[in-house]
């Protein structure tokens, strides 16, 4: 995942920035056709935090710096 992929906000389906250049944009959200569901769906830009908060829950605590252990206890990531 990239942070300028979008991800479909009804069933969670990320589509790579390559293939996400049809869509509509209404109110400030774009508005693609997801295959998944079948429909026009909105959708939205994944967010920098979002894609660290993983990078987080993933690491594991003797390979963080100090940074990210202070990072995780704040956000309260197990």
């Amino acid at each position: 995942m990239k942070e300028k992929d979008l991800i479909c906000s009804e069933c969670g389906y990320v589509y790579p920035i390559k293939s996400n250049r049809n869509f509509v944009k209404i109110k400030g959200f774009k508005y693609v056709y997801c295959f998944r569901c079948g429909e026009f769906t909105k959708h939205q830009t994944i967010d920098s935090v979002d894609l660290y908060k993983k990078d987080l829950e993933t690491k594991d605590t003797l390979e963080m710096s100090g940074k990210d252990r202070i990072c995780k206890k704040l956000l309260k990531i197990k």
